[in-house]
């Protein structure tokens, strides 16, 4: 009922909680829509950071603007989004949010800029998805401030524990992750209400 593909492989990142670059190596090409897409009404991107590759996701995106089909977007890179890229993706159709990730607080200024840049082309960050990875190396405050951040300029924090066994991780996830949670009340207020329950 939808097309499932990938136009690229591989990371021009080598974050060292990732598989991707050890696995497939430097992004590079290796199909086009035609591989995958059938006259499906929705499709499916299952590329691991197709913006590595700025001509070709513009190109991408303009052809799937012409095919009018709805799009799932599985990872997108906002550190290297320029106002090109923003305007190119904003005339895609979407099929759910689209998916970005904050890992680090090493790239804060990258991640907060290319929010807004994208906030600059779409009047509403309320379909953007951001994961969140705590547990590698940061603290509890920065992840906090992490997902409050993005709380504030309108973007969903999602949190990946690195760690699922790991008490803080497991419960901090629960709070943020589960929507009505995280709208309802503050973190210290979810950590005492655990705390006393």
């Amino acid at each position: 009922t939808y097309a499932l593909g990938r136009i690229t492989r591989g990371c021009v990142r080598r974050c060292p909680w990732c598989m991707v670059w050890r696995q497939d190596g430097a992004v590079h090409q290796v199909a086009t829509l035609d591989d995958f897409h059938r006259d499906q009404t929705h499709m499916r991107l299952l590329d691991d950071n197709l913006t590595a590759m700025p001509d070709l996701f513009i190109q991408t995106c303009h052809e799937l603007t012409r095919r009018k089909v709805r799009v799932l977007w599985e990872s997108l890179d906002i550190r290297l989004m320029d106002d090109a890229m923003c305007a190119a993706l904003m005339g895609v159709k979407r099929w759910g949010m689209m998916h970005f990730a904050w890992d680090s607080m090493r790239d804060e200024r990258q991640v907060i800029d290319g929010l807004l840049r994208l906030k600059r082309h779409y009047p509403s960050l309320s379909d953007v998805l951001v994961y969140v990875l705590i547990g590698f190396d940061t603290t509890p405050e920065q992840d906090l401030y992490r997902v409050e951040r993005l709380r504030e300029i309108g973007a969903m924090p999602f949190v990946m524990p690195y760690s699922k066994s790991d008490p803080y991780q497991r419960k901090f996830a629960r709070w943020v992750n589960r929507k009505q949670l995280f709208k309802s009340c503050t973190w210290q207020e979810f950590n005492g209400m655990e705390a006393i329950s």
